[in-house]
């Protein structure tokens, strides 16, 4: 009996562990296809979490010279301009305006852990699915084999 309640548990666990990775796996693909999560991912990276996004289209006059550049979104923190969101919602800080190469190691660095978490998690969907898989034809095939090793010897009447 409690091989079968081991077994139980097991095929709990593992569901469970499908569904934390299904659900990581369509969180990393949300960060990477949604833009607004996108950009909040990146300001919470670089420690502006709780800001201000604004559009340069509804400022009436522009109080800052914007960069020549696409700009999408102003980022305000305690009302003070920090930066500005790109057309692909990575946050470029006024500060290190100059620092181009910094910024895009940082960027780069952001997409290829998404890239590798997202694969990382496909990799373990796939894996657990699997092993259900094998657990499901193992019971179903245990249960219709006859007992004992080899073909049953055919019964004789005497």
């Amino acid at each position: 009996m409690t091989g079968y309640m081991g077994s139980t548990l097991s095929k709990r666990w593992t569901w469970m562990l499908l569904m934390i990775a299904a659900l990581g796996l369509l969180f990393v693909h949300l960060l990477q296809y949604n833009w607004t999560l996108h950009a909040r991912m990146n300001l919470l990276f670089r420690g502006y979490v709780l800001c201000h996004l604004q559009s340069p289209s509804q400022m009436k006059p522009p109080s800052e010279p914007l960069p020549p550049m696409f700009v999408s979104k102003l980022v305000y923190a305690n009302g003070v301009c920090v930066g500005y969101l790109d057309r692909y919602g990575y946050f470029l800080p006024i500060s290190n305006a100059g620092n181009r190469d910094q910024l895009n190691a940082k960027t780069t660095t952001d997409v290829v852990i998404l890239f590798c978490l997202e694969r990382i998690l496909i990799a373990t969907c796939i894996a657990i699915c699997l092993d259900l898989l094998w657990r499901f034809y193992k019971e179903r095939s245990v249960g219709n084999q006859p007992r004992g090793f080899g073909p049953t010897p055919p019964l004789r009447r005497d």
